[in-house]
């Protein structure tokens, strides 16, 4: 697999875009592209909103903080969380709450 990311400007508009491909004897059986502009706001014109998700220069504090062990999910836990995850995304309609919903609101 390969997946090259660059940043084209289509009409001065930053973009982030990412390509994934997967090949297998020789032949192209997958491929994903995603593009992410790379704006202060979300939509355009009056009705934009400032975008809150914006990357910094920085990472955000949470993600540099140490979680206490009390606070942390065993690793059967944090493996059953995924496993539900998958499930849900296999097998959910959208008429109710996957399994996975229980397993992240429950502390450990």
């Amino acid at each position: 697999m390969i997946a090259p990311a660059y940043r084209p400007s289509p009409n001065g508009a930053r973009v982030l875009l990412a390509t994934r491909i997967r090949v297998v004897d020789h032949r192209i059986t997958e491929i994903e592209s995603i593009a992410s502009r790379l704006a202060a706001t979300i939509g355009v014109g009056a009705g934009a909103l400032p975008r809150v998700d914006q990357l910094g220069d920085h990472p955000r504090p949470q993600f540099l903080s140490v979680l206490p062990p009390s606070e942390r999910h065993t690793r059967s836990q944090l493996i059953a969380i995924v496993n539900a995850y998958y499930t849900g995304i296999e097998n959910n309609t959208g008429g109710r709450l996957t399994a996975i919903y229980p397993l992240l609101t429950t502390p450990p």
